[in-house]
């Protein structure tokens, strides 16, 4: 109950007809709905019941959004049944936002998905709007530091991250994972924003990074131990899961388990409608961990056409550092400043304040 009532807004405010369903049981079953999505179990049964809610309420915001998030996880991860999934995921998104304009639940995910097929420009345009309407959003602030990074964009991302720290302030737990402040090279922030209650353990994703920060800082051991938690926690994404086995294969001397492992991600990821690139970058460090140059520059270029252009990464990962001299990364790196310095003239961090 608490993760659905998390993913639920409170921006738009309750007094909005349009926001929330006016049946009370229509109400308890859009929790269910967004329960089973936020744990990532039975897509199909969250979706069964997402699309009856729809039909029986179809003016209301909140239910179109959570058909939007639930799509927008599907065409994530799962490329096979998904064929057409990621239109659906953007109308939904802007069918909410028609229903309830600026809507930063709806917002939010559809400009996740323009940002992971490469259009930034739009997304950010989409973001400048909406915070306007809502500058005090959580939602929307979380999707501008993703844009705005994805785009390299990072004094625009590390201003929605300072943003986000002031209204998150006395809250129990840490934000979102802070990328920006790794691809702007503040090592000690992104791990500070990986830190759970005393007492509690991790979830998978959060496991996840700690391992790959825990690599960048070359403690390999507690690397392997983080990505091994990584792969137990069945609520963590697949591909995430796969990711660590792969880290954690290189590190525990199974280089040949690790490269095999990798083949089957890379070919498990072709198919996607909706990939991300950002993910995909992580996958060409992975190949480059395991001395796998040109793999490494394959994911890399793949990386460049989903979108992911934030070339301060592309030139500080560690992991790429064998990479920088060759020529054909440094074709790939032009490529990569074109198309962020393209982005980077239209948009300016004053454009997103209130």
């Amino acid at each position: 109950i608490n993760a659905a009532l998390d993913a639920l807004p409170i921006e738009a405010g309750p007094a909005d007809p349009a926001l929330l369903p006016r049946d009370p049981g229509h109400f308890w079953d859009l929790l269910k709905a967004d329960g089973l999505v936020s744990s990532n179990v039975d897509l199909d049964g969250a979706a069964a019941l997402a699309q009856r809610l729809a039909a029986g309420e179809p003016r209301c915001a909140a239910i179109q959004a959570s058909m939007a998030r639930l799509d927008t996880l599907r065409v994530l991860q799962d490329p096979s049944p998904m064929d057409g999934h990621a239109d659906l995921a953007l109308a939904a998104a802007d069918r909410a936002l028609a229903l309830l304009p600026g809507y930063p639940r709806a917002l939010r995910f559809a400009t996740r998905l323009l940002a992971d097929q490469g259009h930034q420009d739009e997304a950010l345009n989409r973001l400048e709007d909406g915070l306007r309407l809502h500058p005090q959003s959580l939602n929307l602030l979380f999707a501008l530091d993703y844009s705005a990074r994805t785009a390299g964009l990072l004094a625009i991302a590390l201003g929605a991250r300072a943003r986000i720290a002031a209204l998150w302030g006395g809250a129990p737990v840490a934000p979102p994972v802070g990328y920006a402040y790794l691809y702007a090279g503040r090592r000690d922030a992104f791990e500070a924003s990986l830190q759970v209650r005393p007492g509690l353990m991790p979830d998978g994703f959060t496991a996840f990074n700690l391992g790959y920060a825990a690599l960048l800082r070359g403690r390999r051991e507690e690397a392997a131990r983080r990505f091994q938690e990584a792969e137990n926690d069945a609520a963590t994404e697949g591909h995430f899961r796969a990711l660590a086995k792969i880290f954690r294969f290189e590190i525990e001397g199974r280089a040949p388990d690790a490269r095999q492992a990798l083949d089957v991600l890379d070919r498990s990821r072709m198919g996607l409608q909706v990939p991300d690139g950002e993910f995909t970058f992580t996958m060409a460090e992975a190949a480059a961990f395991l001395g796998e140059e040109g793999l490494a520059m394959d994911l890399a270029q793949r990386a460049f056409s989903q979108g992911f252009i934030c070339a301060a990464w592309y030139r500080a990962s560690p992991f790429m550092a064998g990479l920088q001299g060759l020529p054909r990364w440094h074709s790939i790196l032009q490529h990569v400043d074109e198309r962020q310095a393209r982005v980077a003239a239209l948009h300016r961090t004053g454009d997103f304040e209130s």
